[in-house]
């Protein structure tokens, strides 16, 4: 019994010291049973403090990350901020452009805005269509799409109409009848009424 309680005094102060060298391990008897406990002690001395160096490592790589994660939103914040900044100077620099130039056209005044680019379109056989002199637009095909809408929009009004009723009558032959009032008073209360 009082080697178990120094056992477990032992593993408790080797967990609240700080540093290494601030651990103290008792003398023990030099019995192949102590040497094989002093080992056991050694070995979860040194299991925790690995332990510990890598919860810091841990808590440290978490600050880090954190800390990296505000200067990229800080970066994005910046960056939208200057570009609104840059398009305000061009606005400026627009107005300007009109107050001290009324006699040059508009299209020479605009500030360059860039824009997203389109990939140039292959020549489809609507294009080369249109070329010819056909019509742009197919009536047949807003007719065939009139069509299915009508379709679909009857098939959503038939189907429940027809459903709907089957669907009733098969969970109205489900439905058990609710027990007498008595009984349910009788199951609650515990006593049989006459």
């Amino acid at each position: 019994m009082f080697e178990v309680l120094k056992n477990f005094l032992l593993v408790h102060s080797l967990k609240n010291s700080d540093t290494p060298s601030q651990k103290v391990v008792p003398e023990m008897n030099t019995s192949g049973d102590d040497e094989s406990k002093a080992q056991l002690l050694k070995a979860l001395r040194h299991s925790q403090t690995r332990a510990r160096e890598a919860e810091n490592a841990a808590k440290q790589a978490f600050a880090e990350k954190e800390h990296v994660v505000q200067l990229v939103f800080r970066q994005a914040s910046q960056l939208f901020a200057y570009k609104q900044w840059f398009q305000l100077l061009q606005l400026e620099n627009f107005y300007f452009q009109i107050k001290n130039n009324k006699k040059q056209p508009m299209s020479t005044m605009l500030p360059r805005v860039p824009q997203k680019t389109k990939r140039p379109q292959k020549s489809s056989a609507r294009v080369k269509r249109a070329k010819r002199g056909r019509p742009k637009y197919d009536l047949s095909r807003y007719a065939v799409v009139f069509a299915l809408g009508l379709g679909l929009v009857g098939a959503g009004l038939f189907l429940p109409a027809v459903i709907r009723p089957i669907l009733d009558s098969f969970e109205s032959s489900k439905q058990v009848p609710a027990p007498p009032l008595s009984d349910v008073v009788a199951g609650m209360t515990g006593k049989k009424q006459g």
